[in-house]
């Protein structure tokens, strides 16, 4: 009875993982598929703003993000119960949501700036603030996937982020193939996904937060990310 206790249990954590490990690949076939199209379609300069943005929304991604997906799993598998995970997961909500709020407001009132010293253009002003919008919808649909991965749901786990792919690369070659403004629509396809993704999972998320946020948590939590962070731009 024990060793088919394990088995079954050994078997369950063998296929989740596979879920996620397919997860991540449908993100980089997707990058497999775009990356040459990019280089057909678009002129030398257009692809160097292109790798630039890219470069610059995953920066801004892991700042406001601040490593709390590790935080929320690693607190959320010591939880002594379901009531104790959901307060978990609206403290890393409200912490996340906050950052980014933060993040948003600099990159509305630095704009010029950091067009003027990504691009050496102050034209890619609009270009910036897309940025900062995917680098904020991507963070925030980062909590209801993990509360995915808690609830070991990992069939709606792979719905979501492969439809999220298919979405941002069909919206993508359509950009490539039909509009003028390359660089721009290929990051509002960028955009365009996670914010869907963000509107249909939010229902999700708010039946399952418990709206309580515990200041003892979040500054355990805290000293927690920060080392994290520290290595990760070391």
């Amino acid at each position: 009875m024990i060793f088919s206790a394990l088995a079954k249990r050994h078997k369950n954590t063998v296929r989740q993982s596979a879920v996620y490990g397919l997860s991540r690949i449908s993100l980089k076939i997707a990058g497999f598929i775009l990356f040459p199209l990019y280089s057909l379609y678009l002129s030398v300069d257009q692809y160097g703003v292109l790798v630039r943005a890219e470069i610059f929304w995953q920066i801004i991604n892991s700042f406001v993000l601040f490593a709390f997906e590790t935080a929320f799993m690693r607190w959320a598998a010591n939880a002594s119960g379901e009531d104790e995970k959901r307060r978990l997961a609206f403290t890393v909500f409200s912490i996340v949501a906050t950052i980014n709020l933060l993040f948003l407001a600099a990159g509305l009132l630095l704009k010029d700036q950091l067009s003027g010293l990504l691009f050496e253009s102050s034209e890619y002003t609009t270009l910036v603030l897309i940025c900062f919008g995917i680098s904020t919808a991507e963070s925030l649909i980062g909590i209801p996937l993990v509360i995915l991965r808690m609830q070991e749901k990992a069939g709606k786990y792979l719905a979501v982020v492969v439809t999220s792919t298919i979405v941002s690369m069909a919206v993508q070659l359509y950009v490539l193939f039909n509009i003028d403004q390359k660089i721009t629509g290929i990051f509002i396809a960028k955009l365009i996904a996670p914010v869907l993704m963000l509107i249909v999972m939010t229902p999700f998320m708010l039946r399952y937060l418990r709206f309580s946020f515990d200041k003892g948590l979040a500054k355990e939590l805290l000293s927690f990310t920060l080392p994290l962070m520290r290595v990760l731009f070391q």
